[in-house]
């Protein structure tokens, strides 16, 4: 591992051509304390904060004000993308710098990449908090076995203030925790993987045929390899280890657009974790995709493209089904989600999608974002504007009729009342499931906090 350190110049800079994404990389604030010659290691990651990074940074300076602690910022992840990324927040360290001296508003360049920003945000928080200016250095760590370079920005209090001495011992504890690690072009942390095995039942113990060492076999398929420093990166359950195809991996199959398209996307285990991903956003869309099949498969597409290049290694392999069937199972595929979000509930598929968005809700906004292109429509959400005037005569209206009359008046004005809302989508109504009626499904498909 190597450490690398410079202070931050308080220069313009020229901006970086093309896009930035933050797809595939993580934001990292650590806060350091010394204590019996003991570090004490407190963190706050973009997996676990996506929509709100800032505002949980500021809660932890808050936890620890009067503490003496060195807390700094991280981009980690894959090393040309992440030294771009962090170049992108000193170049805006720079010009709020220059903002100030020549005594302008100081404002901020946002990128329409919600995870960048915010972490852009927290770190222009820190470097000029409550109008003190501070004193920006940073620096750069890399391993090359895992892949991955880590990029740090700290505000001292001085010049010379030299906390920042302590940015690598803090960062290594928060490593031999974290261990992590770039999977195709993602990094993945133990955390973030450890978080999907919450709500999953242990249905038994498989032994591994090379060297005897024992796996536990989670509830959807998933192995967990006992004694590994990797235990679990949710790898299926094989038919070699079952004798027969499971069915999680005839979904793979049907899932994988390798058949269609030619490219495998590797690895698997983060392309299936993507798919349920553009499926769940897919459902929650306001398209009939029965009737626009191709525009969603020009949304796929693009999606490919976005995987291909921020997330997975792509390996060219040979086509053996048209697209249209492929195409055809993906709209399929769609359907099946709906009908779970509408309450028609598929024991496999929907708990499994459940306790997967319980982990993987940071990929949310890249998905939604390709649902936003001009072709896909707006993609907005609470788009029917709230009348007083109106629900005060619906109001009066479901005053009158039949007992059915009033029921279905109710269920009009409750319809109308949860479309006013940002963020909250009905997506079915009047669904029987089981031996009970739905009258209403709704789904939460806001990116706010």
């Amino acid at each position: 591992m190597k450490l690398s350190f410079e202070i931050l110049e308080r220069s313009g800079g020229d901006g970086m051509e093309g896009p930035l994404c933050s797809a595939g990389l993580v934001f990292l604030y650590l806060a350091g304390i010394v204590e019996d010659e003991m570090i004490y290691v407190r963190s706050v990651n973009s997996y676990q904060y996506p929509f709100c990074f800032a505002e949980r940074v500021r809660k932890e300076q808050e936890i620890l004000a009067g503490e003496e602690a060195v807390g700094f910022f991280c981009v980690i992840g894959e090393p040309e993308r992440a030294e771009a990324v962090c170049g992108h927040v000193q170049r805006q360290i720079q010009e709020r710098f220059g903002q100030l001296l020549r005594e302008e508003p100081v404002s901020c360049c946002r990128t329409g990449d919600l995870l960048l920003d915010g972490f852009t945000k927290a770190v222009l928080s820190e470097v000029h908090r409550d109008e003190e200016i501070r004193f920006p250095r940073g620096g750069s760590m890399e391993s090359q076995e895992a892949g991955w370079a880590m990029h740090w920005i700290w505000a001292g209090e001085s010049p010379d203030d030299l906390r920042h001495e302590l940015v690598e011992a803090v960062f290594s504890v928060w490593e031999e925790k974290e261990r992590p690690f770039v999977a195709g072009k993602q990094l993945m942390i133990q955390s973030f993987l450890m978080r999907d095995l919450n709500g999953r039942r242990i249905i038994g113990a498989l032994p591994e045929a090379e060297d005897g060492s024992w796996n536990l076999v989670l509830e959807g398929g998933f192995l967990v390899r006992l004694g590994c420093r990797l235990p679990y990166i949710r790898e299926p359950l094989k038919s070699s280890q079952l004798g027969r195809f499971s069915v999680r991996e005839i979904n793979g199959i049907l899932e994988n657009p390798v058949a269609a398209y030619g490219v495998c996307y590797s690895p698997q285990e983060v392309y299936d974790q993507w798919h349920k991903v553009f499926l769940y956003c897919a459902a929650v869309a306001k398209q009939d995709w029965t009737l626009e099949l191709d525009q969603l498969v020009r949304i796929y597409e693009r999606f490919l493209e976005f995987l291909g290049t921020y997330i997975c290694e792509q390996i060219p392999a040979e086509t053996f089904i048209p697209r249209e069937l492929y195409h055809q199972a993906l709209g399929k595929q769609v359907r099946e989600v709906q009908d779970y979000l509408k309450g028609r509930e598929e024991i496999a598929l929907s708990k499994d999608l459940l306790m997967l968005l319980n982990s993987r809700f940071s990929y949310l906004p890249y998905c939604m974002e390709l649902f936003r292109e001009p072709d896909a429509g707006s993609g907005e959400v609470g788009d029917v504007e709230f009348d007083r005037d109106r629900l005060l005569e619906m109001l009066k209206s479901s005053e009158e009729g039949s007992t059915f009359e009033k029921g279905v008046k109710l269920e009009t004005i409750a319809e109308y009342v949860i479309s006013c809302i940002d963020g909250l989508r009905i997506c079915g109504k009047r669904i029987w499931a089981g031996f009970q009626e739905i009258d209403l499904s709704v789904v939460n498909v806001s990116l706010d906090n």
